[in-house]
């Protein structure tokens, strides 16, 4: 089923089945839309829209829920075939297309990027981040440091912190051509998300209530 299959599920209700049966299916295709677009991480993303939407569990929650997944998920497909129309349109006229990360998959919160890259850094650095880190990777321990005071200040480093996140992106980024574990794609997704909150502007599309 396609996302906006799941997302009618989430929103359907149906008086002739158990209310408590029916919200546990309900809540499952909201699960099930997070699976298919889950840009913080999966349980980030689920993190992050119980913080914005209250209790997935209340009827508000789960409504408020996959409203903002599928405005987000909107504008993450309109960048998405923007970008690969431009990629066809250059390769038709023969152009070197621009240095510029596919979209897809989805690596920000579309809709409040900074908002979400600040609250998936604290997110993994209070539940994941700990099994990143492996005390001979310069790059990991250093990253550590750029989370903390990312997190402490609310996403706003100095130019010496930028400096050393910048290092560590710039490695991360050349390990990927490099047979890259899945430690060092998520190392590489937490930094996007410190940079994110340090570099996004507040008012980037923003959506969020």
């Amino acid at each position: 089923m396609g996302f906006r299959g799941l997302v009618r599920d989430v929103r359907w209700k149906d008086l002739r089945y158990d209310h408590r049966v029916t919200a546990s299916r309900r809540l499952t295709a909201l699960r099930r839309c997070v699976r298919a677009y889950h840009p913080l991480g999966f349980d980030a993303t689920v993190s992050f829209l119980e913080k914005q939407a209250g209790r997935l569990s209340s009827e508000d929650g789960l409504l408020r829920a996959v409203e903002l997944m599928e405005t987000s998920h909107a504008l993450w497909t309109a960048d998405v075939r923007r970008y690969r129309e431009a990629r066809k349109q250059a390769k038709r006229l023969s152009q070197r297309f621009p240095d510029e990360i596919d979209p897809a998959p989805a690596r920000y919160w579309y809709g409040a990027r900074r908002e979400g890259a600040l609250y998936a850094a604290g997110f993994w650095r209070q539940h994941r981040f700990d099994d990143l880190i492996q005390p001979d990777d310069r790059i990991a321990t250093d990253l550590a440091g750029c989370v903390e005071a990312c997190v402490a200040t609310g996403g706003r480093l100095t130019s010496e912190e930028q400096q050393v996140l910048g290092a560590c992106l710039g490695e991360l980024e050349t390990r990927q051509t490099e047979g890259v574990s899945l430690r060092d794609r998520h190392l590489l997704r937490v930094a996007w998300f410190v940079q994110d909150a340090d570099r996004g502007r507040p008012d980037d599309g923003r959506v969020l209530a």
